[in-house]
């Protein structure tokens, strides 16, 4: 063997602890179901649900890792071989512990499923030769149970970037999977062993899903956009998933790397906790993946290649009806993050395909939006309403800013703010100090962001999520102590312009000096932008808004100064045009002639800010809307 393969330290470390810990508490082999936990509830359908059958387990000495085994798992009550998945576990979780759920489960609807284990030094095309060999022994030991005529090659991390090449040489040289091959790579890394013509190559039934997960920070997800969109199978067999993270009554769903779980996790660690995300994602997927691929079973077939259908992208609902962000279904995938996010990035000199070309999402966006004004509660919250268009969701960065803006110089700062954000009247999600959700992701968007850092133990507030088509709002209000002056800000958190941030509103107090309501916003791409651009006081009135600002005036400032301001929209020699565009974003209209200000404009790329006050000095309730006119 040689050397190992060169992963972070704190990856290494982790996995340490874990198998010490294993070694102290005796337990080196699965038992029982994994402890669930979160709000949303296990599936109970035929699809996800857990099986009928019994499972047992056996093993055989690993022939290329002495001292550990291959363990199959397998129905009890059922005769003659079975369909069977091959498993290849991430680097360094060579317990089958780690994946004891999903293995457990493919089990009990009655396939088997076999779990080869390799060890941590060595070449990846040595690593493989000991994966392919330990499948190879339990087929043969076992072939009462294992039917190879029928077979699915999954695999996570390192494992994931093994399935590819180890599914293709069980295909070349045992004539396996001739009756059903499906594949199921989850967060794959490198791999090897595998060209273009080696992809262009597989049995045009094989069906396939490649999945990713939006908090991974480990390895890239274009390794996984290279090998879906080169593999020559049909459309129809084929589907990339993309698993979003959540956060529902407090409870976070990490969509990370380590979220292919399904055991008792001794270390307790809050990211690897079983959850919806497996239950749904990966077990429902994969048996459905499974029953698709070797049954022909149109309902299994809607599930796990539906293409965005409802059975498909569902993630599971709570008793009170809140549902977990469904995951994204694509043919065209398009990197979502920068390179730099992950430790394992696709053009490293590890990756033999980095130089093959991985597609790129181009376009013009809203890159961010922000709304800076006096915030308290009830008439005087400062309420952000904005919207998501496309067929999918996007990654968004909240972020309310009290205390950290004494740095800045703003006097009277909200002390303790608290983000909510809603869908209609249901809380979505809520956040009171940044530190106490998953600050280390955070952290992570935050420098893709490019915005400045919250001190640690801050009491600003933060959400980060992936938000789906349509419209919300993001409330700012006291968690503790009085109002003050707050900042609410919305950042694109990916760079995928297929889907963009369409418009933003934001409701506030406009009062005088440097209680303006001020919202700004960036514009990111090569082509100008027409915007629709909105102060609304007098209208509100209609709304059974009280108090509101009876004659605002909205300036529009870039770098070099003001742009443009109006006073009263009519007066605009655009008025009939303002009209149209409020029309085709969906705006409500103005009232005919109020004093509500308006203006049309085409910017190009770059960062803007809009000022609104009373024309005559008066204060009130204020509204600012920005939106992109199609």
């Amino acid at each position: 063997m040689t050397a190992p393969l060169p992963f972070p330290r704190w990856f290494v470390a982790r996995i340490f602890a874990f198998t010490l810990t294993l070694a102290l508490t005796g337990a080196l082999s699965p038992s029982a179901h994994a402890t669930y936990s979160g709000p949303v509830p296990l599936p109970t359908d035929s699809f996800g649900g857990r099986g009928p059958y019994t499972v047992t387990t056996r093993t055989l000495p690993s022939p290329g890792f002495p001292g550990r085994v291959v363990t199959i798992y397998s129905p009890l009550g059922l005769s003659g071989p079975r369909p069977t998945w091959f498993f290849s576990h991430g680097f360094g979780g060579s317990s089958p512990l780690l994946y004891d759920e999903l293995l457990r489960h493919w089990a009990s609807h009655g396939w088997t499923a076999v779990f080869a284990p390799y060890p941590v030094d060595g070449q990846p095309t040595e690593l493989y030769t000991i994966l392919n060999d330990g499948f190879v022994a339990a087929a043969t030991q076992y072939p009462d149970l294992i039917d190879t005529r029928k077979v699915g090659f999954a695999g996570h991390s390192f494992g994931g970037g093994a399935t590819p090449p180890l599914a293709l040489r069980a295909v070349r040289e045992r004539g396996w999977g001739a009756e059903g091959l499906a594949l199921f790579p989850l967060a794959p890394w490198y791999s090897h062993q595998l060209s273009n013509q080696d992809l262009a190559s597989f049995p045009s039934h094989t069906q396939l899903v490649m999945q990713v997960y939006d908090d991974d920070v480990l390895n890239d997800h274009r390794m996984a956009i290279d090998i879906f969109q080169r593999i020559s199978i049909p459309a129809a067999n084929k589907e990339f998933l993309w698993v979003h993270s959540d956060q529902i009554n407090g409870y976070l769903y990490a969509a990370a790397h380590s979220v292919p779980t399904g055991a008792e996790q001794p270390l307790g660690e809050r990211d690897i906790l079983f959850n919806a995300l497996d239950a749904w994602a990966i077990l429902r997927i994969g048996q459905a993946l499974a029953a698709s691929s070797w049954t022909g079973d149109p309902t299994a077939r809607n599930v796990a290649l539906g293409h965005g259908s409802a059975a498909q992208v569902q993630m599971g609902v709570t008793p009170g009806g809140r549902a977990l962000r469904p995951m994204t279904s694509t043919l065209v995938p398009v990197p979502a993050f920068p390179q730099s996010r992950y430790a394992f990035p696709f053009t490293a000199l590890l990756n033999p395909r980095r130089g093959e070309s991985v597609p790129v999402s181009t376009g013009t966006q809203l890159k961010n939006l922000s709304v800076r004004a006096y915030s308290g509660s009830g008439d005087a919250t400062l309420i952000v309403g904005a919207s998501v268009q496309g067929d999918h969701p996007k990654s968004l960065l909240l972020r309310a800013v009290g205390p950290g803006l004494v740095n800045f110089g703003v006097s009277g700062p909200m002390a303790d703010p608290l983000l909510t954000t809603y869908r209609g009247t249901t809380i979505d999600m809520i956040n009171d100090q940044w530190g106490v959700g998953d600050p280390d992701m955070l952290e992570v968007a935050f420098a893709e962001s490019g915005v400045f850092r919250f001190a640690p133990g801050s009491r600003d507030a933060a959400l980060l999520g992936s938000f789906a088509p349509g419209g919300w709002t993001a409330h700012v209000t006291p968690a503790t102590g009085s109002a003050g002056i707050a900042l609410l800000e919305i950042y694109a958190a990916d760079s995928d312009f297929t889907t963009r941030l369409g418009g933003l509103s934001a409701r506030g107090w406009v009062g005088t000096g440097g209680d303006l309501l001020i919202a700004g916003f960036v514009i990111e791409g090569p082509a100008p932008t027409r915007l629709l651009l909105r102060g609304v006081g007098p209208t509100l009135a209609g709304f059974g808004v009280s108090n509101t600002l009876v004659d605002p005036h909205l300036t529009v400032f870039g770098t070099a100064g003001s742009i443009a301001s109006n006073d009263t929209w009519q007066d605009n020699t655009s008025g009939a045009a303002l009209t149209t565009a409020a029309a085709a974003v969906g705006a409500f209209p103005l009232a005919s002639g109020s004093r509500d200000a308006a203006l049309l404009l085409t910017l190009p790329a770059g960062a803007y800010t809009l000022h609104l006050r009373g024309s005559d000095g008066g204060t009130g309730i204020g509204l600012i809307e920005v939106y992109v006119v199609p």
